[in-house]
């Protein structure tokens, strides 16, 4: 590490113990794994009104959006929390970028024939722990590596969910290729290049920032901040929505700070130690890799119903695949709890 790391007062280290279990961290990441499914699945169908369109529109586009940061924040933490920052040792990193790539290969071989969107996580989460311990080797500060990370996420709004103001001024300047790059990051093959470096990139420096900075507040604070910034995330999407009509929706400039604040709510909540933390995370990663799969087989089952027998499901197709995803996820989870099928612990754990 360069000199100027030295200068870093090592009483920063969080004073958590090594083996302290973050239980509200499970817990929210369990929850934040249903916010995935809503922002894939549109929660109301087959009834008209402009009150279940906004609904349906906050729901996937608006407050259902601080489920994915916040996972880039949980891993950043997690990873981090057990690294000294003054002689860093890139085993742990490299194990961990390595788990992730595993985790790719094994889901990408195992949703062959459904949907494989949720996972640009996966790489996401590589490139933007690898550009962070990169920046960490080279003896970046704190504060230059916040400003760099936040750049860089300003960027990644026009590439993004302010990607209309691109449109915009590519149509006013006659510059159509600027937007004809905007597209090309939109597309399938760079989603995870994308959403690695622009969002990924700042969330998991977020985590990291509290395993070395202790950040102090009133929980009553982190709530009331988590409750106005959520309520500024959905006004930002509705005006994003019209006025400049946006081409994805992942990064928002509130979802900053309602991240930060849910968070700071996970590592403060008091909860007693119990296996069903544990349980309930191991159970969300499976609902969040298996969620679109089970969306895509009721699907087919709907349409054979309806054309078979006239029976319409699509208005419980949200409902239902919340319950059989979360169904599949606790029999696989207790399933590999039985020594014969152990070996199910590794597409989760």
């Amino acid at each position: 590490m360069k000199s100027n790391r030295n200068s870093m007062d090592r009483k920063l280290l969080i004073g958590y113990p090594k083996d302290y279990s973050f239980n509200g961290i499970d817990l929210i990441k369990f929850l934040c794994s249903y916010l995935v499914c809503m922002i894939h699945i549109k929660p109301i169908v087959g009834i008209d009104g402009n009150i279940i369109g906004y609904f349906n529109y906050a729901a996937q586009n608006g407050f259902s959006r601080i489920a994915v940061p916040f996972f880039f924040v949980a891993s950043g933490f997690l990873l981090f929390r057990k690294i000294d920052l003054f002689s860093i040792n890139t085993t742990r990193i490299k194990n961990y970028c390595y788990k992730m790539v595993i985790f790719l290969g094994m889901w990408t071989i195992l949703l062959f024939i459904g949907d494989q969107v949720q996972l640009w996580y996966l790489g996401g989460s590589v490139i933007a722990v690898a550009l962070l311990t990169f920046f960490l080797r080279r003896g970046y500060s704190f504060v230059k590596i916040g400003c760099l990370t936040g750049a860089i996420y300003v960027v990644g709004l026009l590439f993004d969910s302010y990607s209309g103001l691109i449109k915009i001024a590519s149509e006013k300047t006659g510059l159509l290729f600027s937007y004809e790059l905007v597209l090309f990051f939109n597309h399938d093959v760079t989603r995870t290049l994308r959403l690695g470096l622009f969002s990924g990139l700042i969330f998991v420096f977020i985590g990291i920032v509290f395993v070395y900075k202790p950040i102090k507040m009133k929980l009553c604070v982190s709530f009331v901040g988590l409750i106005l910034s959520i309520v500024a995330l959905t006004v930002e999407s509705f005006a994003i929505k019209h006025y400049i009509k946006s081409i994805d929706h992942n990064i928002y400039l509130s979802l900053v700070p309602a991240v930060f604040f849910l968070f700071y709510i996970a590592t403060h909540i008091k909860l007693k130690n119990r296996a069903i933390y544990k349980t309930l995370r191991e159970i969300g990663v499976l609902i969040f890799f298996t969620h679109l799969f089970v969306y895509m087989i009721l699907n087919l089952f709907s349409d054979w119903m309806k054309n078979t027998f006239n029976v319409n499901l699509t208005s419980y197709l949200f409902i239902l695949t919340l319950v059989l995803t979360t169904a599949l996820s606790v029999l696989i989870q207790r399933l590999s709890q039985k020594e014969k099928f152990s070996w199910l612990k590794h597409i989760y754990s």
